[in-house]
């Protein structure tokens, strides 16, 4: 995502593709439900660096996993140094 006003800009577009990979559908008769962890990171605010861009998002993604079901959020520069 490019043309972002603001860092909750880029948390709305999770929450949409959350929204639509959460839906339960059926297969085989049987109903399936996956659910997915989206890290975000905004530079120049999060990281500089290509290398920082890939692994801040990756940080924050460990973050929403244990912040339970359908949590959102971003990158803290205390994840990197932990």
């Amino acid at each position: 995502m490019t043309a972002i006003q603001q860092p909750t800009d880029a948390a709305a577009l999770a929450r949409r593709i959350r929204d639509s990979i959460v839906k339960p559908f059926h297969l085989d008769g049987h109903q399936i439900v996956v659910d997915i962890s989206i890290g975000i990171s905004v530079a120049p605010l999060d990281a500089t660096t290509p290398d920082q861009l890939l692994r801040t998002p990756t940080w924050r993604s460990y973050g929403a996993k244990g912040d339970g079901p359908a949590s959102t959020g971003s990158f803290e520069p205390e994840m990197d140094a932990a």
